[in-house]
């Protein structure tokens, strides 16, 4: 899936619990799945790209965006390969579906909601048995694990502070919880407490698994909270945060691991001993890899290629100072990045006169550089809604028009852009074909990358790949120059 693809799915996620309307209501933005959906949509108009440094402060958000998707697909039995969401209907009963659907929009209540949703996706995936529970003062959910006997309570808690008291409330206030159920099914059972502290903890950067003095104070504040005769129903209780490491150095492709880590402590004197070997909750690893961008720095040189050179300035009687022109004036541009590295940007300019005509320009963004590969003249009888065309939409249907059909694997197009086949060899002059029967001129652009996939198989990502009849383009332009 690619970059720019990934962050589209990550959005339609949110906006299918929430609904693409409700992200447009000013009220929602403060709400964090309205800043979830704002950094997709920013990121994905970006290509798919981080920034870099600008956006490296946002590596968190992205990890727990990334891993939330994941585990709400596993909850609705959705798609995990394509990211695609199942049904929350497949979660709970009508009880447990009117809760979330008056929790969700509440910002507050959200953070609770999702911290249940995470802990039950994590037993689904283990095959246990979820019974989602909806009564007022009873623990959020009942666990049924095969081959053991007894049931497991599990009261989720999120915790806006770490504070002493507020840990010491949230266990004594799932100890009531956890008693009451128990106390009403009259069999034994566990009680466990999972304790969220994200928001206190704030997730950054880490270099190894050691505990941050914070966290340590934590620990001791819940183990002295499961002492003694205090909180004998909750048998153990697991404390949630988030990190991540990072492998690589940026700007290069940088792996992260963004990980929802937890801490299990027991209960020393417990109405029914939890076994340790007992899965109650393990945390949760998603590995990503990052691909950055620099900051971009003004353009100090423009070269053109030499593609340009032979075929539109020489052909097609393009001059370099009117593509210079539309690239400093354009009405509409186009940025795309592919593999990460090679960003292809696209400049139209509408050229009224007696036959008007747009211009389309296509370069490849350097450091301080813009690399012109060609430029076309396109006249606004190629299509009747044209001016509502955007640069890309506009070379797919002129490449429809005058391109020559090109055959790469099992594909065969006149125009074929971020697209990902698989062929039978890494030579490129073995793998494409372009099918011109009458012998005319040509100018072509392909724009591809083979990689290995096995032994015997390989993969084309292919960028951007078209073939011009000039023969015909020629005709066309001259013709309409001299009507």
């Amino acid at each position: 899936m690619r970059r720019i693809e990934f962050f589209q799915r990550q959005k339609e996620i949110l906006e299918k619990l929430f609904s693409p309307e409700w992200f447009l209501e000013a009220k929602q933005k403060k709400h964090p799945a309205y800043l979830r959906w704002t950094l997709c949509k920013k990121i994905k108009e970006q290509g798919g790209i981080i920034q870099f440094p600008e956006q490296k402060e946002r590596l968190h958000e992205i990890g727990r965006i990334i891993l939330d998707s994941y585990i709400l697909v596993a909850l609705t039995e959705g798609n995990p390969q394509q990211l695609k969401l199942g049904s929350l209907d497949l979660y709970g009963d009508e009880a447990v579906q009117r809760k979330i659907r008056s929790r969700i929009t509440n910002p507050e209540q959200f953070e609770d909601l999702v911290v249940e949703l995470y802990v039950g996706a994590w037993h689904k995936t283990k095959n246990h048995t979820i019974d989602p529970i909806e009564k007022e003062g009873y623990p959020d959910l009942r666990i049924e694990i095969p081959n053991i006997n007894i049931p497991v309570f599990i009261e989720c808690k999120h915790l806006w502070t770490g504070s002493k008291n507020n840990l010491q409330d949230a266990i004594k206030k799932a100890n009531k919880q956890i008693k009451r159920a128990a106390k009403e099914i009259e069999l034994p059972s566990y009680g466990a407490v999972i304790l969220d502290v994200s928001v206190p903890v704030a997730a950054d950067q880490v270099e190894n698994d050691n505990l941050s003095d914070k966290l340590l104070r934590m620990v001791d504040v819940v183990q002295s909270a499961l002492s003694g005769e205090k909180n004998q129903s909750v048998g153990a209780a697991i404390i949630v945060w988030d990190d991540y490491m990072l492998m690589g150095k940026p700007p290069d492709s940088t792996l992260v691991a963004y990980r929802r880590r937890y801490k299990r402590i027991s209960h020393r004197n417990p109405n029914l001993p939890v076994p340790e070997n007992l899965p109650l909750f393990e945390g949760y690893t998603i590995p990503y890899w990052l691909h950055w961008t620099p900051r971009k720095l003004p353009i100090k040189e423009y070269v053109f290629s030499e593609l340009f050179k032979k075929e539109c300035q020489d052909k097609f009687k393009i001059s370099q100072t009117e593509v210079l022109k539309v690239i400093q004036k354009s009405d509409k541009t186009e940025s795309v990045i592919f593999n990460g590295q090679k960003e292809l940007i696209f400049f139209l300019r509408f050229i009224p006169s007696e036959q008007d005509f747009y211009m389309l320009v296509c370069a490849e963004r350097g450091l301080q550089s813009l690399v012109i590969y060609w430029a076309f003249k396109i006249f606004a009888d190629l299509y009747k809604e044209i001016h509502l065309l955007s640069p890309i939409q506009l070379l797919a249907r002129f490449a429809d028009a005058y391109g020559l059909p090109i055959t790469i694997g099992g594909l065969t197009s006149k125009f074929i852009f971020a697209h990902r086949i698989e062929v039978s060899s890494s030579d490129s002059t073995r793998l494409i074909s372009i099918h011109n029967p009458e012998n005319h001129s040509l100018m072509n652009c392909l724009l591809l990358k083979v990689s290995q996939k096995d032994r015997t198989s390989f993969i084309a990502d292919c960028a951007l790949m078209f073939c011009i009849d000039t023969t015909r383009y020629i005709n066309w332009i001259g013709c309409q120059n001299y009507r």
